[in-house]
Protein backbone atom coordinates (compact mmCIF):
# COMPACT_ATOMS: atom_id res chain seq x y z
CA UNK A 1 0.00 0.00 0.00
CA UNK A 2 1.42 3.36 -1.07
CA UNK A 3 1.20 5.57 2.03
CA UNK A 4 -2.54 4.88 2.16
CA UNK A 5 -4.56 5.81 5.22
CA UNK A 6 -7.33 3.79 6.78
CA UNK A 7 -9.76 6.59 5.91
CA UNK A 8 -8.77 6.54 2.22
CA UNK A 9 -9.04 2.77 1.94
CA UNK A 10 -12.45 2.75 3.59
CA UNK A 11 -13.64 5.56 1.33
CA UNK A 12 -12.47 3.64 -1.74
CA UNK A 13 -14.37 0.53 -0.65
CA UNK A 14 -17.51 2.61 -0.12
CA UNK A 15 -17.15 4.23 -3.56
CA UNK A 16 -16.70 0.82 -5.21
CA UNK A 17 -20.18 -0.18 -4.07
CA UNK A 18 -21.63 2.40 -6.45
CA UNK A 19 -19.74 1.15 -9.51
CA UNK A 20 -21.00 -1.89 -11.38
CA UNK A 21 -18.35 -4.38 -12.55
CA UNK A 22 -20.67 -4.97 -15.53
CA UNK A 23 -19.82 -1.53 -16.95
CA UNK A 24 -17.68 -1.05 -20.05
CA UNK A 25 -14.26 -2.68 -20.21
CA UNK A 26 -12.61 0.76 -20.34
CA UNK A 27 -14.28 1.76 -17.09
CA UNK A 28 -13.45 -1.59 -15.51
CA UNK A 29 -9.77 -1.15 -16.36
CA UNK A 30 -9.79 2.43 -15.08
CA UNK A 31 -11.11 1.22 -11.73
CA UNK A 32 -8.21 -1.22 -11.57
CA UNK A 33 -5.74 1.52 -12.46
CA UNK A 34 -7.18 3.82 -9.79
CA UNK A 35 -7.00 1.09 -7.16
CA UNK A 36 -3.39 0.32 -8.00
CA UNK A 37 -2.46 4.00 -7.91
CA UNK A 38 -4.03 4.37 -4.46
CA UNK A 39 -3.26 1.05 -2.80
CA UNK A 40 -0.40 -0.46 -4.76
CA UNK A 41 -0.33 -4.23 -5.23
CA UNK A 42 -2.39 -4.75 -2.09
CA UNK A 43 -5.32 -3.21 -3.98
CA UNK A 44 -5.72 -6.39 -6.04
CA UNK A 45 -7.91 -7.95 -3.36
CA UNK A 46 -10.38 -5.09 -3.68
CA UNK A 47 -10.22 -5.17 -7.49
CA UNK A 48 -10.71 -8.93 -7.69
CA UNK A 49 -13.45 -9.00 -5.07
CA UNK A 50 -15.34 -6.23 -6.84
CA UNK A 51 -14.84 -7.87 -10.26
CA UNK A 52 -16.24 -11.18 -9.01
CA UNK A 53 -19.68 -9.58 -8.92
CA UNK A 54 -19.54 -9.13 -12.69
CA UNK A 55 -21.47 -11.39 -15.06
CA UNK A 56 -18.40 -12.10 -17.20
CA UNK A 57 -15.84 -12.42 -14.38
CA UNK A 58 -12.72 -14.30 -15.38
CA UNK A 59 -10.12 -14.85 -12.66
CA UNK A 60 -7.20 -15.18 -15.07
CA UNK A 61 -8.20 -12.13 -17.12
CA UNK A 62 -8.58 -10.08 -13.94
CA UNK A 63 -5.16 -11.11 -12.66
CA UNK A 64 -3.50 -10.54 -16.06
CA UNK A 65 -5.08 -7.09 -16.34
CA UNK A 66 -3.91 -6.16 -12.86
CA UNK A 67 -0.35 -7.25 -13.62
CA UNK A 68 -0.32 -5.16 -16.81
CA UNK A 69 -1.29 -1.97 -14.96
CA UNK A 70 1.46 0.42 -13.97
CA UNK A 71 1.00 2.24 -10.66
CA UNK A 72 1.83 5.41 -12.59
CA UNK A 73 -0.32 4.63 -15.59
CA UNK A 74 -1.89 8.06 -15.84
CA UNK A 75 -5.06 7.25 -13.87
CA UNK A 76 -4.99 8.30 -10.23
CA UNK A 77 -7.02 7.34 -7.19
CA UNK A 78 -9.27 10.34 -7.72
CA UNK A 79 -10.57 8.77 -10.93
CA UNK A 80 -12.33 6.09 -8.91
CA UNK A 81 -14.27 8.70 -6.95
CA UNK A 82 -15.07 10.55 -10.19
CA UNK A 83 -16.52 7.37 -11.72
CA UNK A 84 -18.41 6.54 -8.53
CA UNK A 85 -19.89 10.03 -8.47
CA UNK A 86 -21.43 9.44 -11.90
CA UNK A 87 -23.19 6.44 -10.37
CA UNK A 88 -24.57 8.24 -7.32
CA UNK A 89 -21.70 8.33 -4.82
CA UNK A 90 -21.31 11.58 -2.91
CA UNK A 91 -18.03 12.56 -1.27
CA UNK A 92 -20.08 14.59 1.21
CA UNK A 93 -21.52 11.33 2.56
CA UNK A 94 -18.17 10.49 4.16
CA UNK A 95 -17.47 11.48 7.77
CA UNK A 96 -16.54 15.16 7.88
CA UNK A 97 -13.38 14.48 9.90
CA UNK A 98 -12.09 12.16 7.19
CA UNK A 99 -12.71 14.30 4.11
CA UNK A 100 -9.74 16.64 4.45
CA UNK A 101 -7.41 13.74 5.27
CA UNK A 102 -8.58 11.90 2.17
CA UNK A 103 -8.25 14.96 -0.06
CA UNK A 104 -4.71 15.56 1.21
CA UNK A 105 -3.85 11.92 0.62
CA UNK A 106 -5.24 12.00 -2.93
CA UNK A 107 -3.19 15.10 -3.66
CA UNK A 108 -0.01 13.45 -2.39
CA UNK A 109 -0.69 10.27 -4.34
CA UNK A 110 -1.20 12.29 -7.51
CA UNK A 111 2.15 14.05 -7.10
CA UNK A 112 3.92 10.76 -6.43
CA UNK A 113 2.26 9.16 -9.44
CA UNK A 114 3.30 12.01 -11.75
CA UNK A 115 6.88 11.76 -10.51
CA UNK A 116 6.99 7.99 -11.09
CA UNK A 117 5.40 8.36 -14.51
CA UNK A 118 7.99 10.93 -15.57
CA UNK A 119 10.80 8.58 -14.58
CA UNK A 120 9.17 5.57 -16.23
CA UNK A 121 8.61 7.58 -19.43
CA UNK A 122 12.32 8.43 -19.58
CA UNK A 123 13.33 4.82 -19.04
CA UNK A 124 10.80 3.61 -21.64
CA UNK A 125 12.02 6.12 -24.23
CA UNK A 126 15.60 4.99 -23.70
CA UNK A 127 14.61 1.35 -24.08
CA UNK A 128 12.73 2.17 -27.29
CA UNK A 129 15.88 3.76 -28.73
CA UNK A 130 17.99 0.74 -27.81
CA UNK A 131 15.54 -1.70 -29.42
CA UNK A 132 15.27 0.50 -32.52
CA UNK A 133 19.05 0.49 -32.92
CA UNK A 134 19.15 -3.28 -32.65
CA UNK A 135 16.32 -3.67 -35.16
CA UNK A 136 17.98 -1.36 -37.69
CA UNK A 137 21.22 -3.34 -37.54
CA UNK A 138 19.55 -6.72 -37.86
CA UNK A 139 17.16 -5.56 -40.58
CA UNK A 140 20.00 -4.33 -42.74
CA UNK A 141 21.61 -7.77 -42.81
CA UNK A 142 18.47 -9.91 -43.06
CA UNK A 143 17.43 -11.71 -46.26
CA UNK A 144 14.41 -10.85 -48.36
CA UNK A 145 11.36 -12.94 -47.48
CA UNK A 146 10.48 -15.88 -49.70
CA UNK A 147 7.03 -16.07 -51.28
CA UNK A 148 7.00 -19.79 -50.49
CA UNK A 149 6.89 -19.19 -46.73
CA UNK A 150 4.10 -21.34 -45.28
CA UNK A 151 2.35 -18.40 -43.59
CA UNK A 152 2.21 -16.43 -46.84
CA UNK A 153 0.99 -19.46 -48.77
CA UNK A 154 -1.74 -20.08 -46.19
CA UNK A 155 -2.82 -16.45 -46.29
CA UNK A 156 -2.37 -16.32 -50.11
CA UNK A 157 -0.50 -13.01 -49.95
CA UNK A 158 2.85 -11.74 -51.19
CA UNK A 159 5.87 -10.68 -49.09
CA UNK A 160 5.57 -6.89 -49.41
CA UNK A 161 8.55 -5.24 -47.66
CA UNK A 162 9.16 -8.35 -45.58
CA UNK A 163 12.41 -10.01 -44.63
CA UNK A 164 13.15 -13.42 -43.23
CA UNK A 165 15.45 -15.16 -40.78
CA UNK A 166 15.31 -18.91 -41.02
CA UNK A 167 11.64 -19.84 -40.95
CA UNK A 168 10.53 -16.60 -39.33
CA UNK A 169 9.10 -13.66 -41.27
CA UNK A 170 10.08 -10.13 -40.23
CA UNK A 171 7.51 -7.36 -40.58
CA UNK A 172 9.00 -3.84 -40.24
CA UNK A 173 7.28 -1.34 -37.95
CA UNK A 174 8.04 2.29 -38.81
CA UNK A 175 6.76 5.73 -37.88
CA UNK A 176 5.37 8.33 -40.31
CA UNK A 177 8.94 9.51 -40.97
CA UNK A 178 9.82 5.97 -42.07
CA UNK A 179 12.16 5.26 -39.15
CA UNK A 180 12.31 1.61 -38.15
CA UNK A 181 11.54 1.12 -34.46
CA UNK A 182 10.42 -2.47 -34.10
CA UNK A 183 9.94 -5.77 -35.91
CA UNK A 184 7.04 -8.17 -35.72
CA UNK A 185 8.14 -11.77 -36.12
CA UNK A 186 5.72 -14.28 -37.64
CA UNK A 187 6.48 -17.98 -37.28
CA UNK A 188 5.42 -20.58 -39.89
CA UNK A 189 2.52 -21.46 -37.56
CA UNK A 190 1.38 -17.84 -37.50
CA UNK A 191 2.52 -16.90 -33.99
CA UNK A 192 3.29 -13.18 -33.82
CA UNK A 193 5.86 -11.56 -31.54
CA UNK A 194 7.21 -8.02 -31.16
CA UNK A 195 10.70 -7.15 -29.96
CA UNK A 196 10.53 -7.02 -26.16
CA UNK A 197 10.65 -3.51 -24.77
CA UNK A 198 10.28 -1.97 -28.21
CA UNK A 199 7.90 0.77 -29.22
CA UNK A 200 4.57 -0.19 -30.83
CA UNK A 201 2.17 2.73 -30.39
CA UNK A 202 1.84 4.83 -33.54
CA UNK A 203 3.93 2.41 -35.62
CA UNK A 204 2.81 0.52 -38.70
CA UNK A 205 4.03 -1.61 -41.58
CA UNK A 206 3.55 0.19 -44.92
CA UNK A 207 2.46 -1.57 -48.10
CA UNK A 208 2.46 0.28 -51.43
CA UNK A 209 3.08 3.90 -52.37
CA UNK A 210 1.52 6.66 -50.31
CA UNK A 211 -1.41 8.30 -52.12
CA UNK A 212 -4.34 10.62 -51.41
CA UNK A 213 -6.22 7.82 -49.66
CA UNK A 214 -4.69 6.04 -46.67
CA UNK A 215 -6.08 2.68 -45.61
CA UNK A 216 -5.25 1.64 -42.04
CA UNK A 217 -5.85 -1.94 -40.92
CA UNK A 218 -4.70 -4.35 -38.21
CA UNK A 219 -2.61 -7.30 -39.41
CA UNK A 220 -0.17 -7.73 -42.27
CA UNK A 221 -2.28 -10.33 -44.12
CA UNK A 222 -5.26 -7.97 -44.20
CA UNK A 223 -3.12 -5.11 -45.52
CA UNK A 224 -1.50 -7.31 -48.16
CA UNK A 225 -4.95 -8.53 -49.26
CA UNK A 226 -6.26 -4.99 -49.75
CA UNK A 227 -3.15 -3.97 -51.66
CA UNK A 228 -3.17 -7.05 -53.89
CA UNK A 229 -6.84 -6.70 -54.79
CA UNK A 230 -7.19 -2.91 -54.97
CA UNK A 231 -3.67 -1.50 -55.26
CA UNK A 232 -4.19 0.96 -52.41
CA UNK A 233 -1.54 2.10 -49.94
CA UNK A 234 -2.11 0.40 -46.60
CA UNK A 235 -0.65 1.00 -43.15
CA UNK A 236 -0.84 -2.15 -40.98
CA UNK A 237 -1.17 -1.06 -37.34
CA UNK A 238 -0.85 -4.67 -36.09
CA UNK A 239 -3.43 -4.35 -33.28
CA UNK A 240 -6.91 -2.88 -32.93
CA UNK A 241 -5.71 -0.75 -30.03
CA UNK A 242 -3.10 0.89 -32.24
CA UNK A 243 -5.47 1.96 -35.03
CA UNK A 244 -6.26 5.37 -33.53
CA UNK A 245 -2.62 6.19 -32.75
CA UNK A 246 -1.56 5.36 -36.31
CA UNK A 247 -4.48 7.28 -37.81
CA UNK A 248 -3.67 10.37 -35.75
CA UNK A 249 0.02 10.18 -36.67
CA UNK A 250 -0.90 10.19 -40.37
CA UNK A 251 -3.45 12.95 -39.94
CA UNK A 252 -0.94 15.16 -38.14
CA UNK A 253 1.62 14.72 -40.91
CA UNK A 254 -0.82 14.58 -43.85
CA UNK A 255 -3.94 16.55 -42.81
CA UNK A 256 -5.37 16.72 -46.36
CA UNK A 257 -5.42 12.97 -47.01
CA UNK A 258 -8.54 10.83 -46.73
CA UNK A 259 -8.49 8.01 -44.18
CA UNK A 260 -10.32 4.70 -44.33
CA UNK A 261 -10.03 2.42 -41.32
CA UNK A 262 -10.30 -1.29 -42.05
CA UNK A 263 -11.95 -3.19 -39.20
CA UNK A 264 -11.54 -6.79 -38.18
CA UNK A 265 -15.03 -8.18 -37.65
CA UNK A 266 -14.54 -9.79 -34.22
CA UNK A 267 -18.08 -11.16 -34.37
CA UNK A 268 -17.27 -14.05 -32.05
CA UNK A 269 -15.87 -11.76 -29.33
CA UNK A 270 -18.23 -9.90 -26.96
CA UNK A 271 -18.43 -6.25 -27.92
CA UNK A 272 -16.68 -6.83 -31.26
CA UNK A 273 -13.50 -4.90 -30.27
CA UNK A 274 -12.10 -4.91 -33.81
CA UNK A 275 -15.11 -3.03 -35.14
CA UNK A 276 -15.38 -0.71 -32.14
CA UNK A 277 -11.71 0.31 -32.29
CA UNK A 278 -12.01 0.95 -36.03
CA UNK A 279 -14.99 3.21 -35.44
CA UNK A 280 -13.05 5.11 -32.77
CA UNK A 281 -10.08 5.57 -35.10
CA UNK A 282 -12.30 6.78 -37.95
CA UNK A 283 -14.00 9.29 -35.66
CA UNK A 284 -10.65 10.55 -34.34
CA UNK A 285 -9.48 11.57 -37.83
CA UNK A 286 -12.89 12.30 -39.39
CA UNK A 287 -12.43 9.35 -41.68
CA UNK A 288 -14.61 6.38 -42.59
CA UNK A 289 -14.41 2.68 -41.85
CA UNK A 290 -15.16 -0.59 -43.62
CA UNK A 291 -15.85 -3.98 -42.08
CA UNK A 292 -15.98 -7.43 -43.74
CA UNK A 293 -19.37 -9.13 -43.79
CA UNK A 294 -19.60 -12.93 -43.65
CA UNK A 295 -22.48 -15.30 -44.30
CA UNK A 296 -23.43 -17.96 -41.76
CA UNK A 297 -21.29 -20.63 -43.43
CA UNK A 298 -18.11 -18.57 -43.67
CA UNK A 299 -15.42 -18.60 -41.01
CA UNK A 300 -12.92 -15.87 -40.16
CA UNK A 301 -12.92 -12.28 -39.01
CA UNK A 302 -10.88 -10.11 -41.39
CA UNK A 303 -10.74 -9.20 -45.08
CA UNK A 304 -8.04 -11.80 -45.73
CA UNK A 305 -10.33 -14.51 -44.36
CA UNK A 306 -13.19 -13.18 -46.50
CA UNK A 307 -11.10 -12.96 -49.67
CA UNK A 308 -9.92 -16.57 -49.22
CA UNK A 309 -13.48 -17.77 -48.50
CA UNK A 310 -14.75 -16.12 -51.68
CA UNK A 311 -11.79 -17.22 -53.84
CA UNK A 312 -10.70 -13.67 -54.56
CA UNK A 313 -6.97 -14.20 -54.01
Amino acid sequence: MLHSTVELEQAILKALVYISPNSTRDEWVKVGMALKAALGDSGFQAFDGWSQNGETYNAKATKDTWRSISSSGGVGAGTLFFIAKDHGFRFESLPSNDRQKIENQLCRLKKESLKRKSQEDKERAQKHKEVAGSCESRWEHAEQAQAEHSYLIRKQVKPFNLKQQGGTLWVPLVDVDNRLWNIQRITPEGKKLFEKGGRITGLFSPIGTLSDVVYICEGYATGATIHQLKGYFVACAMTAGNLTAVARAFRDKYPKKRFIIVADNDRFTPGNPGLQKAKEAAKAVRGSYVCPSFNDEQQGTDFNDLAIAEGAL
